[in-house]
């Protein structure tokens, strides 16, 4: 490749073959006109296992020019497409990777200032680089490593997949081959080598031959076979693309390699101009047919590289920049350059007749596309009747064709414009005929019918639409309004009628209604009632005009958007349910629609009698067959390219973590998307965040917030350019380190902090409680022991002192005694009580012997009877109701035994056993059995002594004691009596 800097850099390389390149084999064609023509044998017709595509000129290929503005790198010598789709251009300033939007600058560390002559993607993922001084680099999975080619630096000119396997490399003093990691000559001129050979050229034919040209020789190794075999270079040049030989000779030297595309099209850049070949039958024989390739205003370009991709398509790089060639999904006609603004209808035979609002006579095409400039040279309108015949107007009269007789018949009489004299048949603006053969013509603003005697007059004003069906016609006005003609009468339709599509620019008979469209959308009469039609998306077919209904019931609609199909079945459902939204295809200029269509045109979508559906735009007629929709590519596999700006070209879905902290995620992300970038739609999930597929329309970058640590999921699909959608996605997989504060022994830990400080608090206020409580119930008993220590003694000795001398009364004063000290111990037992409500929690015996010892003290007078008080066991901590109600039992058994028991001695135990605890108290007096002691409730007070015992779950027993007194046994279980943790009751 590269002959142009080549060219300039010959004598630093020493290479003096280039002076030749091919100047002496190849003369003088490209001077010549389009087309010459040489016999040549039928045998020599190309082979039958390899079927081209029909052939398309350079004029009917759609041309994207890629400039600086869209990232283009100048001085583009080496084009490659790599196993992913991507398009990589290498030259004077790097390499460049284009996804289809965007040129990107790749591994510019790594290659360095070398000027790069050639690139290769190979089947393993690979590319492989070379450049001017012979210097080759393999990148695989973005690592960068020397290749070591063994041979003197010299300029790389050509990187492929040879015919064995290997990678050959091609260069100006031969070519080698990478074999066992190591590269081997390949001998091309001669079994013993190439030694002083210089190459011109490499390059692919269209059987899959590699070539390499040297001087007036061609060399071609084909597919399977084992060496180079020799021919003459033009012969060379004519075979790489199937030409006819002795045909095709070059006079000046290619600027780039040659190239042979899908069609079978040789493509030679030349400092001449870019020039394209291809072979065509005619007349029996095979003819070669040359293309100038014009850029911009018909200006020729140095080309200094060329490929084809795998879809088709080719790319030319020049100082324009970088230039796509490809076809599309309509098929442009080639029209003669003075086509303006064309009118076409259906002719037989699956041709079509097309007129312009030139000078230009109509055309009809078929093989050929022939002018008949026995019609006029002014033809506006066209009708197509259903006998087929084909109804054209021209400048004074009408023409009906049919079966190749051709009948005039008079316009209806206008006056000739006196300032423009234009002619009356200037002034149609549209034709439509009838099922009886009738012709209905807007001309001059009015509505005129022919029956085929005469014309008339039916209508006064201009139609935006017309059509007949059976004994009607219907006319399309502003401002939603519908006229219907039928029997002399005028019925009129609008927005009262639910009519609302604005202007009535399109008027159609189909098999569900009259298809009725306008600036405001599209809508279906069937009936009396007008049902509205919409697509996906919220399409409302704004700026709808002409229409075609086909065979099958797909409608065919052309908008300001593009030319839409809605197909039948979708229809149908719009149909049943008012509310279906119809999935519709759009056609658009990146499907080769070219210009605008149906601004100035009259019906611009036709349906040919073949099937094919034909476009009128500006300054273009395009075809596309219904049946035979061309595919589009793939979806394309989305690479996800970065997050927050780590590089993940080369990652494989897998990215590092993110910081900690981190609230902002951006993601990147592209597909190859080299046919129309436009139409590929982005979808994206975040698992988690998303409630299903997020639409990101074209863009490629899409950006989160307010993210927290952990682990996430993101899913991203491409669309396809028709909208349609692949089954898997690509995924990454990251994860947003935790900052300190965000880990799960942090919100631990603070739980563990929080749960502490509260029951700091919570122990700080209880003890204030307490210490208050405390206060209060040391002051209550400090009252009650007071009262218990002073009075409650004091009155229980008087109480006793009373009993004693009751006794020695008789009669009524003993009575009154003994009533005396019934009420006396009645008010000592409230008082006890009340004292017992006064007094704090008490937990502990440990007053116990000294409140007996006072007691004893107090009541000792009368009989002088003495008390004792043995504690055996390690005193133990009670529970305060227990304490409380042992306290007042053992005073009360003991007050009783100075009361009761005549005798000299109180002896009173308190026993802290392993299982209860056991307080007695025995006397040596008189006694009583237990049977006495339990004698009815008031007597002594045995039974309340009792039901005390019983409320803290101990039991207190009356006996005799050893010495013949009397012995009371109080027992409380241990789990009843002692208490237990650090609780206050």
């Amino acid at each position: 490749m590269l002959f142009t800097l080549l060219g300039q850099t010959r004598r630093a390389l020493c290479v003096s073959a280039y002076r030749h390149l091919l100047g002496v084999a190849l003369a003088a064609l490209a001077a010549v006109g389009s087309c010459v023509s040489v016999a040549e044998d039928h045998s020599a017709a190309r082979p039958a296992q390899v079927q081209a595509p029909a052939f398309l000129g350079v004029d009917q290929l759609q041309r994207t020019l890629f400039t600086m503005r869209d990232g283009v790198p100048q001085g583009i010598y080496a084009i490659t497409q790599d196993r992913d789709g991507y398009l990589w251009v290498g030259g004077a300033n790097g390499l460049y990777r284009f996804d289809g939007v965007r040129f990107e600058r790749m591994f510019e560390k790594e290659l360095g200032a070398d000027l790069i002559t050639t690139v290769f993607g190979d089947s393993d993922g690979a590319l492989w680089v070379g450049t001017l001084r012979g210097r080759l680099v393999r990148i695989s999975h973005g690592a960068v490593a020397e290749v070591k080619t063994g041979h003197a630096l010299v300029t790389s000119m050509s990187l492929t997949k040879g015919p064995r396997g290997g990678v050959w490399l091609g260069t100006t003093g031969g070519l080698v081959e990478l074999k066992d990691n190591q590269f081997k000559p390949v001998n091309v001129t001669s079994a013993k080598g190439d030694q002083g050979v210089y190459f011109n050229l490499y390059g692919t034919g269209w059987d899959g031959s590699y070539w390499a040209f040297s001087g007036d020789d061609a060399y071609r190794w084909r597919p399977g076979g084992g060496a180079f075999e020799r021919v003459d270079a033009d012969a060379g040049i004519a075979a790489m693309a199937d030409l006819p030989e002795h045909a095709l000779h070059v006079a000046t030297a290619p600027t780039a390699d040659m190239i042979v595309d899908k069609y079978r099209g040789l493509w030679i850049p030349t400092s001449d101009g870019l020039l394209r070949y291809h072979a065509e039958w005619r007349d029996g024989t095979r003819q070669l047919v040359t293309e100038r390739v014009r850029f911009g205003d018909g200006e020729d370009v140095d080309v200094t590289a060329d490929y084809v991709d795998r879809d088709g398509n080719v790319w030319i790089a020049s100082s324009r920049g970088l230039e796509q060639f490809r076809a599309t999904r309509f098929t442009p006609l080639p029209l003669p350059p003075a086509v303006y603004h064309p009118t076409i209808v259906a002719g037989d035979g699956g041709t079509l007749w097309i007129a312009s609002r030139s000078t230009m006579p109509p055309l009809h095409a078929g093989a050929t596309i022939e002018p008949h400039p026995e019609l006029g040279t002014n033809v506006r309108c066209f009708a197509r009747a259903h006998d087929g015949a084909v109804w054209m107007s021209a400048d004074n009269e009408l023409h009906r064709l049919r079966g190749g007789v051709t009948e005039s018949i008079p316009l209806p009489p206008l006056l000739r414009s006196a300032r423009t004299g234009d002619t009356p048949g200037r002034a149609c603006h549209g034709m439509a005929t009838g099922p009886s053969g009738d012709l209905w013509m807007d001309l001059g603003n009015i509505i005129w019918r022919w029956d085929g005697h005469g014309w008339a007059n039916v209508y006064p004003k201009t139609a935006l639409s017309l059509v007949v069906e059976a004994d009607r016609a219907w006319i399309g006005r502003p401002g939603s309004v519908l006229v219907m003609l039928a029997g002399g009468k005028e019925k009129r339709y609008g927005n009262a009628d639910g009519l609302d599509v604005g202007a009535v620019d399109g008027l159609y008979v189909g098999k569900r209604g009259l298809w009725v469209s306008g600036s405001d959308g599209l809508m279906l009469k069937r009936g009396e009632r007008f049902q509205r039609i919409t697509g996906t998306h919220g399409e409302r077919y704004a700026g709808a005009g002409d229409m075609v209904e086909v065979a099958n019931g797909d409608l065919w609609l052309l908008t300001t958007r593009g030319l839409f199909r809605l197909p039948s079945a979708e229809i149908d459902a719009a149909v049943a349910s008012p509310t279906h939204v119809v999935n519709d295809t759009v056609f658009d200029q990146d499907d080769g629609l070219r210009g605008t269509s149906g601004t100035i045109q009259l019906d611009p979508v036709e349906e040919g009698t073949d099937g094919r559906i034909w476009l009128a735009s500006e300054r273009s007629v395009a075809w596309i067959d219904p049946a035979h929709i061309p595919p589009v590519p793939p979806a394309p596999v989305v690479a996800i390219e970065s997050l927050n700006g780590q590089d993940l070209r080369y990652a494989g879905g897998a990215a590092k973590a993110l910081d900690e902290g981190t609230r902002s995620v951006e993601i990147g992300f592209t597909a190859p998307t080299l046919v129309a970038p436009a139409k590929t739609r982005f979808r994206f999930e975040l698992a988690g965040i998303d409630e299903g597929w997020q639409d990101a329309g074209a863009q490629r970058r899409v950006h989160y917030s307010n993210l927290g640590p952990g682990r996430y999921q993101f899913r991203i699909q491409a669309s396809a350019a028709d909208g349609t959608w692949p089954v898997a996605a690509t995924t990454m997989t990251f994860a947003i380190l935790p900052a300190f504060y965000q880990t799960w022994w942090f919100r631990v830990l603070c739980v563990v902090a929080l749960l502490v400080v509260l029951w700091v608090v919570y122990r700080r206020h209880m003890a204030r409680v307490f210490a208050a409580h405390q206060t209060r119930l040391e002051e209550r008993e400090r009252i009650a022991r007071d009262l218990h220590d002073s009075l409650l003694q004091h009155f229980q000795a008087l109480l006793f002192h009373a009993h004693a001398a009751g006794q020695r009364t008789e009669g009524v004063t003993r009575e009154r005694f003994a009533k005396v000290v019934d009420i006396a111990e009645d008010a000592l037992a409230q008082g006890r009580e009340k004292i017992m409500g006064l007094r704090s929690v008490n937990d502990s015996l440990e007053s116990l012997p000294a409140d007996v010892q006072k007691l004893a003290a107090l009541l000792s007078g009368p009989h002088g009877m003495t008390v004792t008080v043995d504690v055996t066991g390690a005193p133990r901590s009670l529970r305060p109701a227990v304490a409380d109600e042992v306290h007042a039992i053992v005073q009360e058994l003991v007050a009783n035994a100075f009361r009761h028991s005549h005798g000299t001695q109180v002896r009173v135990a308190l026993r802290y056993e392993r299982q209860a605890l056991v307080a007695t108290v025995a006397d040596d007096g008189v006694g009583m059995g237990d049977t006495e002691a339990a004698a009815p409730e008031g007597r002594w007070g045995m039974a309340g002594m009792r039901e005390r015992a019983r409320q803290i779950g101990g039991a207190l027993v009356f006996g005799r004691a050893d010495e013949g007194g009397t012995q009371a046994t109080l027992r409380v279980p241990a789990r009843r009596a002692y208490r237990r943790g650090f609780g206050l009751g």
